[in-house]
């Protein structure tokens, strides 16, 4: 699936939307027994958007990898070991060209900031929901979640939709959202896939890579501009997701690029997702498979809880971590990445744990809820 999109994105450029989220996301090094590999430096706003955008990216894959391989991190990037460590947000580069923000259409919906949500005593401005397991399940609405939106919305709290899931396009969320009665607008959404493509666009402006993934996966890098490949030899950067046609010609191919040399990001490290029919593997164990091959581990992984999704979703909010909620069923990634970020985290019991499950009890979220319609429970308390 993944292998055949390939072609037709590139072959069809035309079809995509061409404003791409770009992000000088933060590297984060692994903690395994492959060194970090260096980075390229970020392309100015000229290099991204400018008439000549693409005449530099003919006949230049063999600089592009020496270029990979030997150029020195900037001494001013910022780096995380882990997701244990907390994260620390840099000032936005005067070249990022964000997608348009949540507030902008909120104003065209002619919603206003009058009131704002209160939890702790704290003004909260803003609020990362995620989606499957919390919003919806599978193309089933979860009860109560529009209505905790509104809430939201109604207490002057901007919203965004960030997603782990790569498998699904902002406008297939979208469409999702509309099909369940959620007022949403496409720029109001994130996915692992979209900060992934604006990752590897950023910095590894010259790079030509290969995926593993889904369609969406493919129109996101597409719409950011990043050349694709389908030959490991001619890979300079591997990007990993869900891909449910993952085989071992998929594995094997994977295994090459990166013996070869090749960078590997990942979009998200989740272990399953949760369905209708029960949960599914998650890009995580795809991952996994691709890093137990080639005994070396992502040298990043965009999606949450890592420093790239969190770097973005702030920035597309135009918010402090400080009045951000974040709200979603998955402990490891949604709960993991509010306490990096210093956010109020919420976790809803309607997706991967319950009551049961000792993430609901051991305290890292600073409020369990029954669903997100139980969100007026934190924006009451003072």
């Amino acid at each position: 699936m993944g292998r055949s999109a390939v072609g037709h994105h590139r072959a069809n450029p035309g079809r995509l939307a061409d404003h791409s989220v770009i992000v000088a996301a933060q590297s984060v090094s692994t903690h395994g027994s492959s060194p970090q590999r260096p980075r390229s430096r970020p392309k100015s706003a000229v290099d991204e958007f400018g008439d000549g955008s693409l005449a530099h990216r003919t006949n230049r894959h063999d600089s592009t990898r020496d270029e990979l391989q030997n150029d020195t991190q900037e001494p001013n990037a910022c780096t995380a070991p882990d997701t244990d460590q907390p994260y620390r947000r840099r000032p936005t580069p005067s070249t990022r060209r964000p997608i348009p923000t949540a507030t902008d259409h909120k104003r065209t919906r002619g919603r206003v900031r009058s009131a704002s949500g209160i939890e702790g005593g704290k003004r909260m401005t803003a609020a990362i929901i995620d989606l499957d397991g919390t919003v919806y399940r599978s193309k089933t609405a979860i009860p109560g979640a529009r209505d905790g939106i509104e809430r939201l919305r109604d207490a002057g709290v901007d919203v965004a939709f960030v997603t782990n899931s790569a498998t699904k396009s902002r406008t297939q969320c979208l469409e999702r959202l509309e099909s369940i009665g959620i007022d949403a607008e496409e720029s109001e959404i994130l996915t692992s896939a979209t900060v992934t493509a604006s990752y590897v666009a950023s910095e590894y402006p010259e790079a030509t890579a290969m995926a593993v993934g889904e369609p969406a996966l493919f129109e996101e890098l597409s719409r950011a501009d990043v050349s694709l490949t389908e030959e490991p030899a001619d890979c300079d950067v591997l990007v990993a997701g869900k891909d449910r046609s993952f085989d071992f010609e998929t594995l094997t191919r994977s295994l090459h690029a990166l013996e070869a040399g090749a960078t590997f990001v990942g979009t998200n490290r989740d272990r399953k997702s949760p369905t209708d029919t029960g949960n599914e593997p998650g890009s995580g164990a795809l991952i996994a498979a691709i890093e137990f091959a080639a005994e070396r581990e992502p040298d990043i992984v965009a999606g949450k809880p890592n420093d790239p999704i969190i770097e973005v979703s702030l920035d597309h909010l135009d918010a402090d971590a400080s009045e951000c909620l974040v709200i979603g069923d998955n402990p490891e990634t949604d709960i993991r990445m509010g306490t990096r970020a210093g956010m109020t985290t919420v976790l809803v019991l309607t997706g991967l744990v319950d009551r049961t499950d000792p993430a609901a009890t051991n305290g890292d979220a600073d409020h369990v809820l029954e669903s997100l319609g139980a969100i007026e429970s934190v924006l009451s308390t003072d």
